[in-house]
This record gives structure tokens, sequence and C-alpha cells, in this order.
């Protein structure tokens, strides 16, 4: 979308296009990295809640509960 505007958009300067497009690409980038990092940490809290819930069990089974 941004592309689009800055190709129909003869009186911005060609170094502001060239700064517009580093940024999005900057924004893509930490957009993605954002996403990386959230659903690591999401996996690790979700592993994290599996071994407990098995850890619970094991000692459910132990105890004859």
């Amino acid at each position: 979308m941004v592309s689009m505007f800055l190709e129909q958009s003869p009186w911005v300067p060609e170094e502001g296009k060239n700064a517009i497009q580093d940024w999005v690409k900057a924004y893509k980038k930490g957009r993605s990295d954002f996403k990386a990092s959230a659903n690591d940490s999401f996996k690790k809290v979700e592993d994290f809640f599996a071994g407990f819930e098995k850890q619970t069990k094991e000692t459910k089974v132990k105890e004859g509960k």
C-alpha cells in the first residue's frame, strides 16, 4: 500500500521514497522478530505447563488417587 502511494506521488523526492521504503523494511523485520519471540515464549510456557500437568498426574498415580 505504501509502495503504491510512493509510485503515484511524483512530489516525493527519491531520497524520501528510499527512506520510507527502508522504514517499511525495518517495520516488517521488527514485526517478524516480535512474532517469532512471542511464539517462542508461548511455546516455553506451553511446555512448562505440559510438564507440570504430567508431573501432577504421575504424583496422583503414585499416591493412588
